[in-house]
């Protein structure tokens, strides 16, 4: 009953935005509709009239998108707005079932979230329009999926997630490396017995050496016992160096086993399918405003990336701008990659690393991409060491830093300021607290692998809990 109520309740606080935002729209100058919403509506425009959506300047998604909210130019104008506001009920609900499945508590799983549902920052996103709430639902339903071994299901969606925004593609080397032989139990017992014949293969041919050794010896004189060594050492070494060949080949057939295999082919191979079916359709515009435009972009208007100011001053110089736009992609790699390799037994808290850098480092930074991380944090909440008081102030220090560059942006925006500078330097106080919650939130992190003997774990945490009861 509770877990209804919560979700009825997150539902109608919704609906009553999107109904008072259609008013505002009507009767205010400023509007409550986000401008990505009109470029989305205005591109099914064009799919309904059997046309590119590419043909609406400043549309740079996936053709999906404008497929999905077409009922919005055919029934009614709300309809995506519904469709986005569903998709945040959806990763509500996988968000519960997921901590469900680590142990935690049905109380606690329905406040975590409800850290979602109810987070005001989620609701303005979709009651205004934008889509990123479908992005966050494909993600989280691939991760679901894998975690709970319905691996084709789960690889299929990943690979439309990456299609839909390529940034999810970071989460594939965690996903990758977690199915390792704790992903499988089967797995676990095949390399025990593999490693038992293995062992008694190379007991029993280092037995028929030393006798072939040892008759050859009687047989042969000795007539140079420099040239017999030699030959000794020899036929010691090769079979040491074909044994290592052996080692190493199996090895790396063991690191693809079939679970990654399969991950790997099938989501790769339904993301490039896709990319092939739109490219057959709209051509070379689909790839340069899908995904090239988001590479090698510039974006000299205001926003919070500390990147901003930069390429601000370098708009006219195309070579410059565009050197700083690649560079900017270098400590996002090291980042990601540096977490991928320490945590990826943890994959949920990989992927929440992964996302968090990837958004605090980016040359464009605006308040649709904290969906991208705040629809992964209800996961690791639970795990988290922090009391009440630390959570609070770095919530705090996170929108007081956000309101400050607002203020400035307010400045520039309506007033007509010249306030380049101080946003940027607001930018740089909302990195240094971005930089603070991560590292608070990797120092409060109780790790705890996802999988063992083929089964998804509790938090390590709540088992020493249980165990301590039992020993009372």
């Amino acid at each position: 009953m509770k877990l209804f109520l919560t979700f009825f309740i997150s539902f109608l606080l919704r609906l009553v935005l999107i109904f008072y935002g259609n008013w505002q729209d009507e009767h205010l100058q400023v509007k409550y509709t986000d401008i990505d919403y009109i470029v989305f509506t205005d591109a099914s425009r064009f799919v309904a009239e059997g046309q590119s959506p590419y043909m609406r300047s400043t549309y740079r998604y996936t053709p999906l998108l404008s497929y999905l909210v077409l009922p919005s130019v055919t029934a009614n104008i709300l309809f995506g707005k519904l469709l986005f506001c569903v998709c945040d009920l959806c990763v509500g609900w996988i968000i519960y079932k997921m901590l469900i499945q680590r142990g935690v508590s049905e109380k606690k799983s329905i406040f975590c979230s409800c850290l979602w549902l109810f987070n005001p920052m989620i609701i303005n996103i979709s009651t205004r329009g934008n889509a990123e709430s479908v992005v966050c639902l494909l993600v989280l339903l691939s991760l679901y999926l894998v975690t709970t071994k319905k691996l084709i299901l789960g690889s299929l969606i990943f690979g439309l997630a990456v299609h839909f925004k390529i940034f999810p593609v970071f989460y594939a080397f965690p996903l990758f490396f977690m199915m390792n032989d704790d992903y499988r139990a089967k797995s676990n017992k095949n390399i025990t017995k593999q490693k038992e014949n293995e062992n008694e293969n190379e007991n029993a041919n280092e037995k028929e050496q030393e006798k072939e050794q040892e008759k050859k010896k009687g047989k042969g004189k000795k007539k140079n016992k420099k040239k017999q060594n030699n030959k000794e050492k020899q036929q010691k070494d090769q079979p040491i160096i074909q044994q290592n060949k052996r080692s190493l080949f199996k090895t790396i057939l063991h690191f693809f086993n079939k679970d990654r295999l399969l991950f790997a082919f099938l989501s790769a191979g339904f993301f490039f399918a896709l990319n092939i079916l739109f490219y057959y359709l709209y051509g070379w515009e689909f790839l340069y405003e899908t995904y090239f435009y988001h590479v090698i972009r510039h974006d000299n208007r205001h926003n919070f990336s500390v990147y901003f100011y930069q390429l601000y001053l370098s708009a006219l110089e195309t070579q410059h701008g565009s050197l700083v736009s690649l560079f900017a992609f270098l400590p996002q790699i090291l980042l990601i990659l540096l977490f991928t390799v320490k945590y990826y037994k943890d994959p949920i808290y990989c992927c929440f690393l992964n996302t968090f850098v990837f958004v605090m480092f980016n040359k464009v930074m605006t308040v649709q991409y904290f969906a991208w991380y705040f629809c992964l944090l209800p996961l690791i909440v639970p795990a988290s060491k922090m009391n009440i008081w630390k959570p609070v102030l770095l919530i705090i220090s996170w929108l007081v830093t956000q309101g400050f560059w607002l203020q400035r942006a307010y400045n520039l925006e309506f007033l007509g300021q010249n306030t380049f500078f101080s946003i940027w330097a607001a930018g740089i106080l909302f990195f240094l607290s971005n930089l603070l919650i991560i590292t608070q939130i990797i120092h409060n992190h109780r790790f705890s692998n996802m999988f063992k003997n083929g089964k998804i774990t509790k938090f390590s945490f709540l088992t020493q809990k249980n165990n301590s009861k039992k020993d009372k």
